[in-house]
C-alpha cells in the first residue's frame, strides 16, 4: 500500500495539524463503550494518523452486525480498534489516532 495517504507537515513545535480530528467524531475515544464505538464506525470510511509512516491513511470499515469483525484491546493508556477493511484486510488501529469518520 506504498503511496496510499498523504504527506503530513509538522510544525516547529513537532505537533502535526493531521494528528487533530478535522470536526468532533461520532465517539469519544476514551470514554465510549466498544459498542458504541463499533456502531459509530461500522461501514464508514475513516481516516487516521500513521506515525510510523507519517502519513494520514484511510480505509473503510466494514459493516459488522454481529461485531465478530471488531475487536477493541488496550496498550497502556489507549485503545487499539482492530476492523476488517471492505475490501482488504484486518486493521488495527488506535482509537485516538483517528481524525475523520464519514
Amino acid at each position: 500500500r506504498k503511496g496510499r495517504g498523504r504527506k503530513v507537515v509538522v510544525s516547529d513545535d513537532g505537533e502535526s495539524s493531521a494528528r487533530r480530528p478535522r470536526k468532533p467524531l461520532p465517539f469519544d475515544p476514551v470514554t465510549d463503550m466498544d459498542a458504541d464505538v463499533f456502531a459509530a464506525l461500522g461501514g464508514k470510511r475513516i481516516s487516521w494518523y500513521n506515525h510510523h509512516t507519517k502519513v494520514v491513511e484511510s480505509a473503510t470499515v466494514a459493516i459488522n452486525p454481529g461485531q465478530k469483525l471488531f475487536r477493541m484491546d488496550v496498550k497502556g493508556d489507549r485503545r487499539i480498534f482492530t476492523f476488517v477493511e471492505v475490501s482488504g484486510p484486518f486493521r488495527s488501529i488506535y482509537l485516538d489516532a483517528i481524525v475523520e469518520v464519514r
